[in-house]
């Protein structure tokens, strides 16, 4: 049986495509009646937003012509771009929304659903970014009255936008535990494939809601920040280094250290848990999984990496295939990829 093809985002959603015909078909229902409940929920965010975006409008509209009678000519031509920008906005597909070919279908034997997730946090931190729809001219250039509209509307879109998010997080954990429920009727049956398809699905609704960081190559940059916990996104590699077994310094590469410690293969893409240790005082070398770590000395910082899973993944037990398409998606009950897996035989 096929697994779960791929997770692409766009912005503030992510595309799950999945293969119908590895569903059972009640399964199959109940991702068509959350595809259709969470577009609803998107379709009256966007109402509500062009709604806001319409009464904005009209008050610039009023502040370009007050400043044009006065003669405050370049005042008004800012008005009047940052009017033409809103509407600009307006005639875009919503930023939540991916391209019209991938938004969700159900076109032969392919579900694509559009799934909420929160953004990224490894996203600058603009609040003119294309997701609110302004320039950084406006609130620079423009007459503090219309800078004041503009930061109004973008705290009301943002708003509406979480809001959002929260009735389909919602739609999503009532859907999930729908299918926990499916995938222990199927194992207490024996039913492996359609319990390993179900398995999978609930899977990649969890980490859906995930908010993971890029890769950021090592972590020295976080030195000095013990227990604290955090989530990348990594393709596993085998050809940078490492120094030290289960736990690295932090100096070490992060995607080379989670096919060393078993988290992933090469290739193999997922979200990794790290947490941040202080120095120690050596580091053991060891070779595992293809990766040679080298033996190291006193060093001010470290880290150790760990699937979300609890546990490791053997690196030569069952896993997507590696190569660049390649995808981990990972189970996380309830805030358990917080917790640290069970001890490891050394």
């Amino acid at each position: 049986m096929k697994r779960i093809l791929c997770m692409v985002a766009f912005f503030m959603t992510s595309t799950v495509v999945i293969q119908a015909e590895d569903l059972p078909a009640d399964v199959v229902e109940i991702l068509k009646t959350l595809e259709q409940e969470s577009d609803q929920i998107r379709a009256k965010m966007e109402l509500e937003i062009v709604a806001k975006r319409q009464i904005a409008i009209g008050k610039l509209k009023v502040i370009q012509d007050s400043h044009t009678r006065e003669g405050k000519l370049d005042e008004a031509m800012a008005v009047r771009d940052s009017i033409r920008e809103l509407k600009d906005v307006g005639a875009k597909p919503m930023p939540h929304q991916p391209p019209p070919a991938l938004q969700p279908i159900l076109n032969g034997n392919q579900l694509r659903m559009a799934i909420l997730v929160q953004p990224n946090s490894g996203l600058p931190a603009n609040p003119h970014s294309q997701n609110s729809g302004l320039s950084a001219v406006d609130s620079v250039d423009l007459p503090p009255q219309a800078a004041q509209l503009n930061k109004a509307l973008e705290q009301e879109s943002n708003e509406i936008r979480t809001k959002m998010e929260t009735e389909i997080a919602a739609k999503r954990m009532v859907v999930i535990r729908k299918l926990q429920g499916i995938q222990e009727n199927y194992s207490r049956e024996a039913k492996l494939d359609e319990a390993l398809a179900v398995r999978d699905l609930i899977r990649s609704l969890k980490s859906a809601g995930l908010k993971a960081l890029p890769d950021p190559g090592t972590l020295i940059h976080y030195r000095g920040q013990e227990a604290k916990v955090l989530l990348f996104d990594v393709v596993g590699a085998i050809d940078s280094s490492v120094y030290g077994t289960d736990v690295y310094t932090d100096d070490s590469d992060l995607s080379t250290a989670a096919v060393h410690a078993n988290v992933l293969r090469p290739g193999q893409r997922g979200i990794v848990k790290v947490t941040i240790l202080p120095g120690q005082d050596a580091y053991l070398g060891t070779n595992k999984n293809g990766v040679n770590s080298s033996s190291y000395v006193q060093y001010p910082g470290s880290y150790k990496v760990q699937s979300l899973f609890r546990g490791n993944r053997p690196a030569g037990g069952e896993a997507p295939p590696a190569g660049p398409d390649a995808t981990a998606l990972p189970v996380v009950p309830t805030d358990s990829f917080l917790e640290d897996p069970a001890p490891e035989r050394r």
